[in-house]
């Protein structure tokens, strides 16, 4: 075992911390999803602001983060151990295994926060495409069987209505 006189108490406590925020970001990116499904806009606008918060905290928690380690590895002697990787050998006992745990929450967090987003982007630009494609049917081009509203908005004075394709009567 090595015997290194580093307290690796502040960063445990700052990785607990930011995995809580990443918990956080990951339940906002699924609520999201159900608005983006339900096309729940005005929920949509607030977890969207909720998302800029919780990200300006992981922010403020990754430099506070840095800071940390480079404290570590002033004590230390070591160049740079910015990743847990880099510092569970330096690590001893319960302190150690804290980190290996909080290094697998994270390598299981983000990949899920990943997808999360990725779906949310993928709903989000379906959204968009239908949005366009109805907004096309209402503005769309001059050919009077696409275009249900006048220019101005308006409905059109005279309804056109839909061709006869069979014969009703039998």
């Amino acid at each position: 075992m090595n015997h290194y006189p580093a307290d690796f108490g502040p960063l445990c406590e700052l990785l607990q911390q930011q995995l809580t925020q990443y918990m956080q970001l990951l339940n906002l990116a699924e609520q999201k999803r159900d608005c983006l499904v339900k096309l729940n806009v005005d929920k949509l606008e607030r977890l969207v602001r909720a998302e800029t918060v919780q990200l300006r905290h992981i922010s403020l928690l990754e430099t506070k983060r840095l800071v940390a380690t480079g404290a570590l590895a002033a004590v230390l002697g070591y160049e740079s151990p910015h990743t847990i990787n880099g510092l569970i050998s330096y690590a001893e006992g319960a302190r150690q295994n804290q980190l290996q745990q909080l290094r697998d929450d994270f390598e299981k967090l983000i990949p899920r926060l990943s997808a999360a987003h990725e779906a949310n982007r993928a709903l989000l630009q379906t959204n968009m495409a239908l949005n366009d494609l109805m907004l096309g049917f209402m503005t769309g081009p001059e050919d009077p069987l696409n275009n249900f509203y006048g220019a101005d908005g308006s409905e059109p004075e005279e309804k056109i209505s839909s061709p006869i394709i069979i014969d009703q009567q039998v």
